[in-house]
């Protein structure tokens, strides 16, 4: 399996992956962040589907769109420091709500993906019938 070398690659980023992370969780939860990524997951998700609809790089518009939100939080968090754990599910209701907005481009992503699946399979019979 390790003969790819893609997969040395994986195993690699998995194991800095695993040394990195916890330093990370760690002072996120001291400083009680710890529903941040939560919230900001969303608000790529929501990223990604205002890309589709805009017809945009959606990687570009997830990057933009959660530095945007975590900008925000911060901001948020710094004016309102009582209301800390508040501003989160504001932020992630907001970006759930701008994925519901934006769920016709997700959906027409998805068509298109099913149906690239059909006609690709349609294809391989085609091109290499079963022997019977």
């Amino acid at each position: 399996m390790f003969e790819y070398a893609f997969m040395q690659n994986a195993a690699v980023v998995a194991v800095l992956i695993s040394l990195v992370c916890p330093l990370i969780g760690i002072f996120l939860v001291l400083r009680r962040y710890s529903m941040i990524g939560d919230a900001l997951s969303h608000a790529s998700l929501a990223g990604v589907a205002v890309g589709l609809a805009l017809h945009a790089n959606p990687i570009m518009s997830a990057f933009v769109i959660t530095s945007c939100f975590g900008l925000l939080i911060e901001g948020l968090r710094r004016r309102f420091s009582r209301y800390s754990e508040l501003i989160l599910v504001i932020i992630l209701t907001f970006s759930v709500g701008i994925l519901r907005l934006s769920a016709r481009a997700l959906y027409e992503l998805m068509l298109r993906v099913f149906y690239s699946a059909v006609f690709l399979r349609l294809r391989m019979k085609m091109s290499y019938p079963l022997s019977s």
